[in-house]
């Protein structure tokens, strides 16, 4: 092992720990400045599956909807003015991986983003009831 710089090199037998204390050391170090930084935006290509939908179909629940999430209540346009204007989420309730189907306008809940990722968040996704009773639930433990 070397100690030092080039110029100036101290020899120096060492035993087994104190070489596994010496790469615990660098390895804490290293753990630690990972902690800090980390390397991001590389690009890399991926293939993906997409599932086609019917635009026309959801345009049309959306609008005669009050844009409002079926599940807790939460309204964009209410909570950031005209950029929240008309935006709502469209979740199937038959997932469209599942193959062709015909979709009708009650298979369809219109949700916020944040309902729509908890619904997502397991796999296969979380029946919306179960969500709504959990938010009801939190409701009550916080009034």
């Amino acid at each position: 092992m070397q100690l030092g710089t080039a110029q100036q090199l101290t020899v120096q037998k060492i035993s087994a720990n104190d070489v596994k204390a010496v790469e615990k050391k660098v390895d804490d170090e290293r753990k630690e400045l990972d902690l800090i930084w980390a390397r991001e935006g590389d690009t890399f290509k991926k293939e993906a599956q997409f599932y086609q939908r019917n635009r026309a179909l959801i345009a049309s629940i959306k609008e005669t909807s009050d844009y409002t999430c079926k599940l807790c209540g939460f309204n964009f346009e209410l909570a950031y003015g005209e950029i929240g204007h008309k935006y709502i989420v469209a979740h199937h309730l038959r997932l469209l991986a599942s193959g062709p189907t015909t979709t009708k306008i009650e298979d369809i809940v219109l949700v916020c983003a944040n309902c729509h990722a908890m619904i997502h968040k397991e796999n296969p996704p979380i029946e919306i009831e179960k969500i709504r009773s959990i938010i009801v639930s939190k409701q009550r433990h916080a009034g």
